[in-house]
């Protein structure tokens, strides 16, 4: 655990390479690491909105949505950002891009909007539904997955043009994915659900459900080693999700997210928490 550089609740973290990460939250909050976390850095965002959504493609170039329309970029680490007008006052939750100029963000009332040009223009796209999203994630360039409030998924195969829901067989709130390759991937939630596709979010089967706990992120280095975060703390798989082991830190508080860089990890959660392993 380290020094908490601020007291602001964290909802997002991303690991950019083995040395660099960001984390976004309240009150305009982004965070940066250039050691692997073990210092951290606290960037000017220019807005005291919570910012929730994070996605970079490299290193250097990425985006942050959140409360309000919100959206940022950054193309020099966080040096600087720059908003963007998202056409939108949906509160957006995620944010995914599929290449360095494609990418979509979702958010409130089923809002999906989507770019072609890095950000600098963005449309609304029909999700076919009106529930909250509350993140996405690309698994090729042409596919990817949004998930609910209500258990299902919204899934696109032409780049985030077009988008059909789907029921995952459960109707618990979905809150977080990870997909470690186009196939394979990974959901958890409400009640404790997680849930597996094994053909790139076609169909899902429930591998666990824990009752009056919570599970907020998931993050995969491969098909077969991941790790949750949540109201319980932490678990961890080597198994692809069939069995799973609670973490010795767990306990330690609402955890909102996890991004993992095998054999490092980062999670992050309220109160500014800042979490990392390295194995």
């Amino acid at each position: 655990q380290h020094p908490f550089p601020t007291g602001n609740f964290l909802f997002s973290v991303q690991y950019l390479d083995d040395s660099h990460a960001t984390a976004t939250g309240g009150l305009g909050t982004i965070l940066r690491t250039t050691d692997g976390g073990v210092n951290w850095i606290s960037q000017i965002s220019g807005t005291t909105i919570t910012l929730i959504g994070l996605h970079f493609t490299d290193a250097t170039t990425g985006h942050v949505t959140g409360n309000n329309g919100t959206i940022l970029r950054t193309t020099n680490g966080g040096a600087s950002w720059v908003s963007q007008n998202s056409g939108t006052n949906s509160f957006l939750y995620g944010v995914a891009f599929a290449n360095e100029n494609i990418g979509v963000a979702v958010g409130s009332d089923g809002v999906i909007i989507r770019t072609t040009n890095a950000g600098e223009t963005w449309t609304k796209q029909a999700s076919g539904t009106s529930t909250t999203l509350a993140d996405v994630e690309f698994i090729t360039t042409l596919t990817a997955i949004a998930i609910s409030d209500i258990g299902q998924v919204v899934r696109t195969t032409d780049g985030g043009i077009t988008w059909t829901v789907r029921a995952t067989g459960t109707a618990e709130r979905l809150t977080g994915i990870s997909f470690p390759d186009a196939s394979i991937g990974y959901l958890v939630g409400a009640e404790g659900t997680i849930q597996r596709t094994t053909n790139g979010g076609v169909n899902w089967t429930v591998v666990r459900r824990e009752f009056r706990t919570g599970w907020y992120g998931v993050s995969f280095s491969d098909v077969n080693s991941g790790v949750a975060v949540g109201w319980s703390g932490i678990i961890r798989t080597t198994g692809g999700g069939v069995t799973w082991i609670t973490d010795s830190l767990s306990g330690s508080g609402l955890l909102q997210d996890v991004s993992m860089n095998s054999p490092y990890g980062l999670a992050v959660g309220r109160d500014g928490v800042i979490l990392s392993t390295s194995d």
